[in-house]
């Protein structure tokens, strides 16, 4: 009777692991499934990455008495490969390996002595939580991972007390594991993971110590550790950190679909647009471009005649055209370091202005984070949003872009000598008016300008070094400190001067820009 009772309380218990393995599987498929539904177009991103983590270990469960671990004791060291699906899940494979210890220098160091080693080896779902939770939004090389599944453990430990050997004997259990790892961005091919994670080990028969057998039937294990994953593959990113593809996935969502064979009588190249609203009603073409072809863009460094960038109704993701037109950019503008350049974005007139406004500006932000991307320093770019107000487009464009939803650029600057302030040396960017008060050979070691205000330097291409007092948004403060200053009989030949962008323009010109752009165009 005693044994039929063991027997079928060990069925019971593979039982309740056979009902455990079939929600997991039930669950893996449900995630599998869903992932293939928000699938994109991944083959110009790697896939595959191998990771390698060292750190420390504790198990939390399963100790006997007059026996204590380290809180976290060194080793634990695990070695996997992952594969995405697509930038949201993946899955992995992973082996591990952990030695408790008793502690001999911590607070439970009376601990009697014991040394125990543990090997895992599990098979483990990919969530990419930084990519759900849109940590692109603040940064781009900050990621977050949660890992989990199932997997073998084998324990091995000293069967002194358990047996009348001094051998060691071990245990092989099933495990269940989760944890989560935060990702810094390296390189292209390289990242810094940090790592959380629990290991439950099921239906032990001997504590950890191996002293005693199991309290209970769970084991706990925690691991901190720390490490690099590899990403591999000829392609030069990886889906990890492909934002790109993240704000397709994102526009997508809200992307009306057009079923062509509605207009079957109304649309003669079938291409999904009516032949009223296309420009090309006999050749098939794309939305984007009103029913017209993909064009031919090019771009000349030299003659700073930039494209067009056009855009999707409601939408600020670039798009996939423009790849070789940013990398044109931003080779031109490293190879002529002291260019800048400003970019004005556009929408249609639908929407209130707060929306309007902020989706024109984020277009314009979209190409210059993609510029920044490819090495260019931020302060070389300025975006601005200009709303619904109307684009100003080269002719041969606006004969062939019959809607506002753009954005394009303008060279500004190849002026080497920037103003800058003299005390902290930091270049002035944007809009300003200043009061230039002279123009010397040689630096004024003994400063007398400070007293009127904060001093501004430049120097000229002649090698003169411009001294300009204090920065104002508008003319009117300026011509004040200039009247303050003339009376003073020190600087009889000072005067307002404007910039923009570092670079010097006429009083005319900075009033023009500020009443044709708003007081977003002012230094901030």
């Amino acid at each position: 009777m005693k044994r039929m009772n063991i027997l079928i309380g060990k069925m019971s218990q593979n039982n309740k692991i056979s009902k455990l393995l079939n929600r997991i599987l039930l669950l893996l498929i449900v995630i599998f499934a869903f992932s293939t539904s928000f699938s994109q177009n991944t083959k110009k991103q790697n896939k595959f990455s191998v990771e390698m983590n060292l750190g420390s270990t504790t198990p939390f469960s399963n100790i006997s008495e007059n026996y204590y671990a380290n809180y976290f004791g060194f080793v634990h060291a695990d070695l996997g490969s992952r594969f995405m699906l697509n930038q949201y899940i993946g899955a992995k494979v992973d082996f591990g390996f952990d030695r408790f210890k008793n502690d001999e220098y911590g607070v439970f160091k009376e601990s009697w002595e014991f040394q125990t080693f543990s090997y895992r080896t599990n098979i483990q779902g990919i969530i990419n939580v930084g990519k759900i939770l849109r940590f692109s939004d603040w940064t781009k090389r900050i990621g977050f991972i949660a890992h989990g599944g199932i997997g073998f453990t084998l324990i091995s430990g000293d069967s002194s007390t358990v047996t009348d050997s001094k051998n060691r004997i071990s245990e092989a259990k099933m495990n269940l594991i989760m944890g989560l790892s935060p990702q810094i961005k390296l390189s292209d091919k390289v990242a810094l993971n940090f790592d959380l994670t629990f290991v439950n080990v099921i239906n032990q028969k001997y504590n950890f110590d191996f002293r005693n057998s199991s309290y209970n039937k769970f084991g706990m294990v925690a691991n901190i550790s720390a490490g690099m994953a590899y990403y591999i593959g000829k392609n030069k990113t990886h889906l990890d950190w492909n934002f790109k593809e993240e704000i397709k996935v994102r526009d997508s969502i809200f992307e009306p679909k057009i079923d062509s064979t509605i207009f079957v009588n109304k649309d003669l190249d079938k291409d999904g647009i009516l032949n009223d609203d296309d420009l090309c009603p006999e050749e098939f073409g794309l939305t984007e471009f009103q029913g017209c072809p993909k064009p031919e863009i090019t771009f000349d460094c030299y003659l700073n005649e930039f494209p067009v960038f056009v855009f999707n109704k409601a939408r600020f993701a670039l798009l996939d055209i423009y790849d070789e037109v940013i990398d044109s950019i931003a080779k031109c503008m490293l190879e002529n370091s002291s260019r800048k350049i400003i970019i004005y974005g556009h929408t249609d007139n639908f929407g209130d202005s707060i929306y309007t406004q902020e989706l024109s500006l984020n277009r314009a932000n979209t190409i210059r984070e993609a510029l920044v991307l490819k090495g260019i320093s931020a302060d070389r770019i300025f975006a601005i949003g200009e709303g619904i107000k109307k684009a100003v487009l080269p002719e041969k464009e606006s004969l062939k872009i019959k809607h506002n939803r753009v954005a394009y650029i303008e060279s500004i600057s190849s002026n080497q000598n920037d103003i800058k302030v003299l005390e902290t040396g930091e270049f002035v960017q944007g809009l300003f008016f200043t009061v230039q008060i002279g123009a010397y050979q040689k630096a004024i070691k003994n400063n007398k300008f400070k007293k009127f205000g904060k001093v501004l330097i430049a120097i000229t291409p002649d090698k003169l070094t411009r001294y300009s007092i204090d920065i104002f948004q508008n003319y009117e403060d300026a011509y004040e400190k200039w009247s303050e200053i003339r009376k003073t009989g020190i600087f009889p030949d000072a005067y307002v001067s404007a910039y923009f962008l570092g670079e010097r323009i006429t009083i005319k010109k900075a009033q023009e820009l500020l009443l044709e752009k708003g007081t977003e165009i002012l230094e901030k």
